[in-house]
């Protein structure tokens, strides 16, 4: 549905969660992903529905990692997600990478395997968050596992990853970091 049919709904209802929800999600589809972000808050203020509430979040911090440099606020965002649904697994991936991505790898580390651990209930939401599923944590637990130390359980985790169905983004870094942790 339309930006339009959206706030029209908004004018109609600007406490609903679904409505809040969508609307930031249409706003985000169009690249305005401010104005997206502050319908997903309105979401998660509004809404009682715990599952969106946690979906919401998710969004909003996509939202802000796509508008650079708020890496704080990314991370109080998604340890809040965490806080949430502490036995979903997408917060703790995108924690994960995020923590990877700016280099904290202790922290990506923890929450790869946090979210191994702990995540036991089913991946589910409504749009795509990029969570590649469990494997992408196993996935940051390699790449972070290197950086503090853990050689030996890095390479052996990319070999067991090797040989898993991930999408081709994956699998080409994982060639990528095979090749080059073999020469070290």
């Amino acid at each position: 549905m339309t930006i339009e049919y959206w706030l029209q709904r908004y004018i109609q209802e600007p406490r609903n969660q679904e409505v809040n929800f969508n609307l930031g999600y249409a706003y985000e589809q169009q690249g305005q992903t401010a104005s997206a972000a502050g319908f997903y808050l309105r979401s998660i203020e509004f809404g009682y529905d715990v599952n969106l509430q946690y979906e919401a979040s998710l969004r909003m911090a996509l939202c802000f990692e796509r508008q650079g440099d708020r890496i704080f606020t990314i991370k109080g965002i998604l340890l809040r997600a965490v806080s949430l649904k502490p036995k979903r697994p997408e917060a703790y991936f995108l924690l994960a990478r995020i923590y990877e991505r700016n280099r904290d790898w202790q922290e990506s580390y923890t929450m790869s395997v946090l979210g191994q651990e702990h995540a036991t209930e089913p991946a589910a939401t409504r749009t795509d968050i990029e969570y590649p599923g469990i494997l992408g944590l196993r996935f940051e637990q390699a790449v972070s596992s290197w950086w503090i130390g853990l050689w030996d359980e890095s390479i052996s985790l990319f070999k067991e990853l090797e040989q898993q169905d991930m999408p081709e983004m994956y699998k080409t870094a994982i060639q990528n970091n095979l090749n080059t942790l073999k020469t070290k």
